[in-house]
């Protein structure tokens, strides 16, 4: 009798433990799917995800979501290896799941171990710079410098991008690695390298903001990767929204580098940041698509009538003269006004 109530009390304890962990894990489940849902806003994503985890049983999901990020999710692939899923979803809901696992059950030594799943993943170009990303929630400032110096200078492109990515968050509060941003985009052979730093500094919004404006109109220039030259332009341009990096000032400077090219991509850029800076209404936005690559050339060509017949250069008055009656006719046509309803959403209204 004392046997049998031993047994059935031995029964009675296994069924609790195993009840209680199933429990916490459909309870952590839940929480995970409140974490990814917030910071991806895939509810798709988030079922395929928590019902694998179900489905392998496993009592370690982050190790889990590794193993099978690293396998390439294959039961998501059809019998001819087309995702039945959209791929970059799914991708952006594991990196939010595997950096859940990290904040709320962290492992020993989790900076070390987040910094290996990276490596682990290397070979998925899209986790791997998720990951990195989203590195500042898991690693410290002094983990994330350290790691930045060791990728860096590595000799491998690869590993330079994702540095530069890493440390994306202390470029704005460092000098010595700002500048190691800026000669790295000035500097380094691999266009993919300039291409990832331009977009780091660009992606910067407290300080700076003068050196960065006057590095991307450098590269701009002198680039000769379309990838970079694009990414530059959109920086150029941008120093002159609501005067971050460029001044009123700055418009006969600008002016003298587009008088320089022959690119017509290049004056295309450069005019549209004058003409953002030299708008008196700054309720008026430059709407871009309206402005051809050509249509600087009226410009040019007054400018050179006029230094032709003075047989000088311009001075830099005399310069901004010609842009201020050439352009402001034209501000009606290019350009939208900014209306601010009651209800506080923005919305443009064209002025022509």
């Amino acid at each position: 009798m004392f046997g049998k109530i031993k047994i059935s009390f031995f029964i009675f304890l296994c069924f609790f433990v195993l009840s209680s962990n199933t429990n916490a894990q459909l309870s952590d489940y839940k929480e995970l799917h409140k974490y990814v849902y917030k910071q991806t806003n895939a509810p798709d994503a988030i079922k395929i995800i928590i019902k694998h985890l179900k489905q392998t049983a496993t009592n370690d999901p982050l190790e889990e979501l590794i193993r099978w990020a690293n396998e390439g999710f294959p039961e998501l692939h059809d019998e001819n290896n087309v995702w039945r899923t959209s791929s970059h979803t799914l991708f952006s809901s594991v990196v939010s799941s595997i950096n859940y696992y990290y904040i709320h059950s962290p492992p020993p030594n989790k900076a070390i171990s987040y910094l290996e799943t990276i490596e682990k993943l290397k070979h998925n170009s899209y986790i791997t710079y998720r990951l990195t990303q989203t590195a500042f929630r898991i690693l410290n400032e002094q983990e994330l410098e350290q790691e930045f110096y060791r990728l860096i200078y590595s000799e491998n492109s690869d590993e330079r991008v994702r540095g530069l990515n890493l440390a994306r968050v202390l470029a704005d509060k460092k000098d010595a690695i700002f500048d190691i941003y800026i000669q790295t985009l000035k500097t380094d052979k691999n266009a993919q390298v300039r291409n990832t730093a331009m977009h780091v500094l660009g992606t910067i919004r407290g300080n700076y903001p003068r050196k960065i404006a006057r590095v991307a109109l450098e590269q701009l220039l002198v680039d000769q990767n379309p990838h970079v030259k694009q990414i530059s332009a959109v920086i150029v341009k941008q120093g002159a929204d609501f005067e971050r990096g460029w001044t009123k000032q700055d418009s006969a400077f600008l002016l003298s580098h587009l008088l320089k090219t022959k690119d017509t991509s290049i004056q295309r850029s450069i005019g549209i940041t004058v003409a953002k800076l030299t708008i008196e209404d700054k309720s008026l936005r430059i709407v871009e698509k309206k402005i051809s690559e050509n249509h600087f050339g009226k410009f040019i060509k007054q400018v050179e009538l006029r230094e032709s017949k003075l047989k000088r250069n311009l001075e830099d008055d005399e310069l901004l003269t010609i842009w201020k009656n050439w352009w402001t006719p034209l501000i009606s046509k290019y350009t939208v006004k900014l209306m601010v309803p009651k209800c506080g959403i923005k919305a443009v209204k064209d002025v022509n």
